[in-house]
């Protein structure tokens, strides 16, 4: 991971030396986020609302782009079929929320098509790694609710995978973009588990 990290370091810094433009920028935007269950097709996961904000270097070329960035941002899911007790429903199962927390590193290669004066269209992606800093799981039942800072399970550390992004730049400064993050590592075993993030940004360039 180190050295795929590295080369992508290394690629953007003679990226940067053949551009036409290099703009800093920051973004922000809402995280819909699951993990995926592979082995326990009933596991009962549903999206979790999160957030992600940081950083971005735009590397303009004639018709495309790269974006390397750094993001704080969170992962994780809603389950009803994880912990057998005596949920708030009624129901065997208690409700839970788990939340993971990334510092992201995303590598962007995006395709930049005019549509009008002051429009363009961004469509690409890349790759990304994420560093696990921090995990919250709360459990709902009728006797305590709210379990919250419970140790869940050791994920694997850090998260690697790859983004697909599109959207618009308007007046080369206003930034809309929707993405999905596709996470490739396996974060936990003996099951098949990993993330999955559904994102809605707007992003401002500094000129």
């Amino acid at each position: 991971m180190k050295k795929l990290l590295l080369t992508l370091l290394c690629a953007v810094g003679v990226s940067t030396s053949f551009s036409q433009t290099v703009n800093f920028g920051i973004k922000a935007g809402l995280n819909l986020s699951e993990l995926t269950h592979i082995d326990q097709a009933d596991y009962g996961s549903s999206l979790l609302t999160g957030f992600k904000a940081g950083g971005i270097v735009d590397i303009g070329f004639a018709n495309f782009s790269i974006q390397p960035g750094i993001f704080y941002s969170t992962k994780g899911e809603k389950d009803t079929k994880e912990f057998m007790g005596f949920g708030p429903d009624g129901s065997n199962y208690l409700p839970s929320k788990l939340e993971l927390d990334y510092i992201e590193v995303p590598v962007n290669f995006l395709y930049n098509a005019k549509l009008l004066p002051a429009i363009s269209f961004n469509l690409g992606g890349g790759p990304y790694i994420a560093y696990g800093i921090s995990e919250t799981l709360k459990v709902n039942s009728t006797i305590s609710p709210n379990y919250s800072n419970f140790h869940h399970y050791p994920y694997r550390n850090p998260d690697f995978g790859i983004n697909l992004v599109a959207g618009f730049t308007i007046k080369n400064i206003w930034l809309i973009d929707a993405g999905y993050g596709i996470g490739l590592l396996n974060l936990q075993t003996p099951d098949t588990m990993h993330n999955r993030v559904i994102s809605f940004s707007l992003g401002y360039l500094f000129k």
